[in-house]
């Protein structure tokens, strides 16, 4: 009898050990990735319940239908999603690696959208035409700059690099809003961004693009240095190149063209 329990109890054990290697490998492969709402590219949406937008569908087919991960999106404000990924709580976010972000993240080489970062003004702008001439970051000097807090692209090249005084504001559909009512001059961002979020408001008609693109800026998966995915960045990028690779990427951009 006493052997027969010594048994029934190392089979219980093995069971037990068994469970929590399953639960452990679960764990180990579930992303956690952090963001802001950011249409198109990311945004909780309260009708289906799910986190939706280009960079969700990327993911997805990267990380879960190529990697077999699962994904977990949280959305929290820019600044407290680059704060989560800082402290190791989240994986990790998609924007530009900036020199202080490469501080904490390790990004993948192969960016997941290439940003072109061009002029925004409101329709009949007074000086128009003498923004279509310019040529330099620096000319942007006379006119009133507007953006959204937590913009790395804008912090770094207009006010740092440039000395550029940029007024700030908490969420990018307000500094649309702003410039639709001609309370700032310029607007430097990304044309998609731009124009899905001004039919969204009703302002496609208050707001003009113009002609001169700046730079092109990569958005890349930017992975917590605390996170035990920082040591998985080349797998990631792999699965991004046969992504782009076998037609996938680009049907995927496509779809939110």
């Amino acid at each position: 009898m006493p052997a027969l329990i010594n048994k029934s109890v190392r089979v219980l054990s093995l069971i037990c050990l068994i469970f929590s290697t399953l639960t452990a490998s679960a764990e180990q492969i579930t992303f956690k990735l952090s963001h802001d709402e950011y249409k198109p590219f990311h945004w909780y949406d309260q009708a289906s319940g799910k986190t939706v937008g280009l960079f969700v569908d990327l993911t997805d087919e990267v990380l879960v239908n190529r990697l077999g991960w699962k994904v977990v999106y949280s959305e929290y404000s820019w600044a407290r999603a680059q704060q989560e990924v800082r402290t190791g709580t989240e994986d990790a976010y998609i924007s530009t690696p900036t020199p202080e972000r490469r501080s904490y993240t390790t990004s993948t080489k192969t960016p997941l959208l290439m940003m072109d970062k061009t002029i925004f003004t409101y329709n009949g702008h007074p000086q128009l035409e003498a923004m279509h001439k310019i040529k330099s970051l620096s000319e942007l000097k006379p006119y009133a700059l507007i953006d959204y807090l937590g913009n790395g692209w804008t912090e770094k090249n207009l006010v740092k690099e440039n000395g550029l005084d940029v007024e700030f504001s908490g969420v990018f559909g307000t500094v649309l809003k702003k410039l639709a009512l001609k309370r700032g001059d310029i607007l430097v961002e990304n044309p998609q961004l731009v124009f899905y979020n001004l039919k969204l408001l009703g302002l496609q008609d208050k707001v003009v693009k113009v002609p001169v693109t700046f730079d092109t800026a990569p958005f890349t998966f930017c992975i917590s240095k605390k996170s035990p995915f920082a040591e998985k960045a080349e797998l990631i990028d792999d699965a991004i190149k046969a992504m782009i690779s076998d037609g996938t990427y680009e049907r995927i951009i496509k779809k939110w063209q």
